[in-house]
């Protein structure tokens, strides 16, 4: 018990309960739930000369650690877990707020106390839970609602945290690194969590997720499943109430954010059912439309887009990663979805930074007297429509050895990496039809590292990424970021994003789908090496000072109900 609490006992003990749904060890914890200093600060300021023997606190664990109780007892509080049926299932019955307001079935050793004084709330929301407590079991007792400094939270919905992986996933650790940094610099009080689907994390994970200023929320597998067959999927962000227990403990969501459409539908039903107040945001990663013609294949994916208008309908506020994408839903988003007018809810394109690792690569430049020239092909390749996009390529990649072996030159490497184990001899004799060259073959490699791709971007000459998917494609940036001498197809997403922010780099890293074009363009690069590593140079000094992603920041809006008029907008620079 802390020092206000102490001293000679009056006739009567008088005892206070503190109403919360956990106890954080942590004081400065975004939760708003009883810490120590919380408790400190009740007692000198609430309690000052009252004399209390006893501080109890509720909480929705079934089970209570070592570490909370020790925490609590060092201050003079006695935690109260929750009692559940045994014969109740674990996973129908997860703990919830409501636990409390039933507290004649979960709680009912609080029938037990018979001098409560002081009953407490630490949060808006247990606010409801302790006055029912009062009322029904306290009447006599004074009633307090607590409001520590008021901490907002952004709540990430995503499946992995990952430093070494690629593509949308470290985008999604950058886009949280970026975001954490610029809302320090302005002074907000905004703190990120995300969530895995990993039951347990790994240290890597923690440290890096310190680093970058967020804080972890992993899954657990249900009691009565069978453990080796309920493995993490995507899947289990849906089931949130029983997966993720502790998301129901967050106090202060102020905005949940979605990908669409990895887990859109994951991030609208965490709002709805966990934090109704807070703002829905989506980051679109995918385009409906391909722009690349695929034999027999539709240009367009009708179901995705209708899917993914429905999200948006949900949504508060909508970015949209690159230029390719934005303008795609800004056409699609002028349709009403369920009674909802898309184009009245804000959207916003986000520029698509590649990570920082790639930035702080260093690149030694490949000189025209190398014999060696190395090709990089790397990304996702493990679906047909994946393959189709390297069939120029491919094409290509064939004329330019063809070419190269007439002219007694040494023909190129063609390393391809991101194939999965048991697809490599299929796709290595798909991309061979393709090139109709004997003078090269295809050097296909399974997944990879970023401290892995880094070493072979570092190895290359010249990068030919896969020319679209629907899924934004990050490859070429990434090499882009990196030094690496990069071109790219006029249909890609790439593409589109440096005609629109790097205008004057078009001419030489864009190549059309003439034929002649693409050859001439990979040949000459890997003749006079020496230039296109000076330009590739140049482009990443000019990447490196584009504010990436200040003005999405700088444009996460707060929009109150549309009025007539014009939109009532409210700034946050975070």
């Amino acid at each position: 018990m802390c020092d206000n609490c102490q001293g000679t006992m009056a006739n009567t003990l008088s005892e206070a309960l503190l109403v919360s749904t956990s106890w954080n060890t942590a004081s400065d914890d975004l939760t708003s739930q009883p810490t120590k200093t919380l408790v400190k600060d009740f007692c000198e300021n609430t309690l000052k000369s009252d004399e209390v023997s006893k501080l109890y606190c509720t909480v929705l664990d079934v089970e209570v650690s070592e570490d909370q109780k020790k925490d609590a007892e060092s201050v003079g509080v006695t935690l109260i877990p929750a009692t559940r049926s045994k014969w109740a299932d674990p996973d129908e019955d997860p703990p919830v707020v409501n636990w409390l307001f039933n507290h004649d079935k979960y709680y009912q050793q609080l029938k037990d106390l018979h001098n409560i004084k002081y009953v407490v709330s630490f949060s808006s929301k247990t606010k409801n839970a302790a006055a029912a407590i009062h009322e029904s079991l306290f009447p006599q007792a004074q009633l307090h609602q607590l409001s520590p400094p008021e901490q907002n939270g952004v709540l990430f919905t995503f499946d992995i945290w990952n430093k070494d992986a690629c593509g949308l996933t470290n985008y999604h650790r950058t886009i949280i690194h970026d975001f954490s940094i610029r809302k320090a610099k302005a002074g907000e009080k905004l703190i990120a969590y995300s969530t895995v689907i990993d039951v347990e994390l790994s240290e890597d994970q923690k440290i890096d997720a310190e680093k970058c200023g967020v804080t972890l929320l992993h899954a657990q597998k249900k009691k009565r499943a069978n453990q080796k067959k309920d493995l993490p999927k995507l899947e289990w962000l849906m089931e949130h109430q029983s997966r993720y227990p502790d998301l129901g403990k967050l106090e202060n969501i102020k905005y949940v954010v979605g990908y669409a459409p990895k887990t859109g539908w994951a991030a609208a039903d965490i709002r709805e059912t966990l934090f109704p107040d807070a703002k829905l945001v989506l980051i679109n990663h995918a385009c409906p439309e391909s722009n690349c013609l695929l034999e027999n294949d539709d240009e367009e994916d009708p179901e995705l887009e209708e899917e993914m208008l429905k999200m948006a309908s949900l949504a508060d506020l909508l970015f949209s990663i690159g230029p390719t994408i934005y303008e795609y839903f800004k056409n699609a988003y002028r349709a009403t979805i369920d009674g909802r007018q898309l184009s009245d809810i804000p959207h916003e394109e986000i520029l698509p930074k590649p990570g920082q690792v790639y930035f702080e690569s260093e690149m030694v430049i490949g000189t025209d007297t190398d014999r060696a020239r190395t090709i990089l092909t790397y990304g996702q390749l493990d679906t047909q429509e994946a393959l189709k996009t390297c069939e120029l390529t491919a094409a290509s990649i064939g004329n330019v050895a063809n070419n190269f072996k007439e002219c007694h030159k040494v023909c190129p490497d063609w390393k391809v990496k991101g194939v999965s184990k048991q697809d490599i001899k299929k796709t290595q004799n798909f991309l061979i039809e393709k090139l109709n060259s004997a003078h090269v073959m295809p050097k296909l490699y399974p997944t990879y590292s970023v401290q892995k791709l880094l070493q072979v971007l570092q190895q290359s000459h010249l990068c030919l990424p896969p020319s679209c998917y629907t899924d934004y494609s990050f490859e070429g940036l990434e090499a882009m970021a990196a030094g690496l001498p990069t071109r790219v197809q006029d249909d890609s997403h790439i593409a589109s994003m440096i005609e629109k922010h790097f205008p004057m780099h078009t001419d030489v890293c864009v190549m059309t789908c003439k034929e002649t074009c693409r050859d001439q363009k990979i040949s000459k690069c890997l003749t006079s090496k020496t230039e296109a590593f000076i330009h590739a140079r140049i482009l990443k000094k000019i990447s490196v000072r584009v504010k990436w992603s200040q003005k999405a920041w700088q444009n996460l809006l707060l929009y109150s109900k549309r009025k007539k008029g014009p939109r009532n907008q409210v700034l946050v620079t975070l």
